[in-house]
């Protein structure tokens, strides 16, 4: 006959099984995904920042020449 646990006993057993697994994802996002992740949005940002500010010089020419 199967021992009855409870759901927390099922759930703590569950969590150690994976728990080595969730450890080695969260350092590959840590390593990986999360450097490139601010590269890639400071990139945007600059992108951004520079496109606004042609923009703004732009429209203060366009002022400027009326």
């Amino acid at each position: 006959m199967a021992e009855k646990r409870t759901v927390s006993e099922a759930l703590e057993q569950a969590a150690r099984q994976v728990e080595a697994e969730v450890k080695r994802a969260v350092e590959y996002i840590e390593t990986n995904i999360v450097p490139k992740a601010r590269r890639d949005g400071e990139n945007v940002l600059r992108r951004l920042s520079e496109e606004l500010s042609r923009w703004a010089d732009r429209l203060h020419d366009e002022a400027q020449n009326k």
